[in-house]
């Protein structure tokens, strides 16, 4: 990828969480990519963390929020859990604007 933009957010995020920049360029070489919603997230799983040995530890689960058209870094975070879940964010508000809609 490109150069990338780091919002104030997502230093402010890696800060509180112990993330390094090295960390967010790796997660961008060896993550995994999961485009959802006009939103890139980058997942580092155990699988993509095979014979780093310690520093699998501490990175397992970084989990990376970007705008993939400017190459922005809007957020950082962890989540263990298999990201499955990104995909479907969406549906869980879907309802609410539905009544949002019928209300206006």
């Amino acid at each position: 990828m490109a150069d990338i933009i780091f919002t104030q957010h997502a230093l402010q995020r890696m800060s509180q969480r112990g993330f390094h920049r090295t960390d967010v360029f790796l997660a961008l070489a060896i993550g995994k990519k999961i485009y959802a919603e006009g939103t890139l997230f980058v997942f580092l799983g155990k699988r993509c963390l095979t014979g780093f040995g310690n520093l699998a530890e501490r990175l397992e689960g970084l989990t990376l929020v970007m705008e993939p058209k400017t190459n922005t870094l809007l957020t950082v975070y962890r989540n263990r859990r298999r990201p499955e879940n990104i995909r479907h964010k969406e549906r869980r508000f879907r309802r609410f604007t539905m009544k949002y809609k019928l209300l206006n």
